[in-house]
């Protein structure tokens, strides 16, 4: 199995309301009259950017990376179900509702640093973030970097884990033409419990060290979501 992540942003001059409920009846409207697209896909999940994200300001402690709107998640089989599926879909389906500019990547099955019973559904935050190596390190020893060491600060630093309903790492492809090398997905149980879960001194201590080791903070972009939008599951 693989994944992509599309990370999107709205056209000009749509609220966000507005695109959100477009984006989310686009994709409706297309697998109703494509349905062959539907078989190519293993799951299809929305992402939406929360609306009490749109509202507050960012805190200190967060990145300044691009802000999106929302993810296109999918997952195929393979990369040849992936192919097949972009070669079906009809020109100009999302004309209008799209900024031009989007980061996507595609990844390997995730791994799973943390897992909780039911996290993922009990969450009311996730977290997904598009991540860029360090240009330093080589993409094998950024991808065990973050597997191993970075993974088990969240496994192992109390102050980390126990925020955390559920943790995965998706690990890109070392695909020809990649611009981004993986990309975190964390749930939380609120947006107040992820802001306060970057503000203890571990975040800061450890952390926010590692981050800067192994890959290129500059690059990190993030959407705060809910519960997706599941189109094929």
């Amino acid at each position: 199995m693989i994944k992509r992540f599309t990370f999107v942003r709205r056209a000009a001059g749509l609220s966000p309301d507005v695109f959100h409920e477009g984006w989310r009846s686009r994709h409706a409207d297309l697998l109703g009259s494509h349905p062959a697209l539907r078989g190519q896909l293993l799951r299809w999940e929305l992402l939406h950017r929360l609306d009490e994200d749109y509202a507050r300001s960012r805190e200190a402690t967060e990145l300044e990376g691009l802000q999106w709107d929302a993810v296109s998640v999918q997952e195929f089989p393979d990369e040849a179900a992936l192919h097949t599926f972009d070669a079906a879909l009809p020109a100009g389906w999302d004309a209008g509702l799209l900024a031009e500019s989007r980061a996507s990547v595609i990844t390997a099955a995730p791994t799973v640093i943390v897992e909780r019973a039911g996290g993922k559904a009990a969450a009311g935050l996730r977290l997904t973030a598009i991540l860029r190596h360090n240009a330093a390190l080589e993409l094998p020893v950024f991808h065990a970097h973050w597997r191993e060491h970075h993974g088990d600060l969240y496994r192992s630093v109390p102050a980390l884990n126990e925020p955390v309903f559920h943790y995965d790492q998706n690990h890109g492809l070392d695909l020809p033409g990649a611009e981004f090398d993986g990309v975190t997905e964390q749930w939380f149980g609120s947006l107040a419990a992820w802001i306060d879960s970057i503000c203890v001194p571990e975040q800061s201590g450890l952390i926010d060290p590692d981050v800067a080791y192994f890959l290129k903070p500059s690059s990190i972009s993030y959407v705060l979501s809910g519960q997706p939008t599941v189109l094929v599951a």
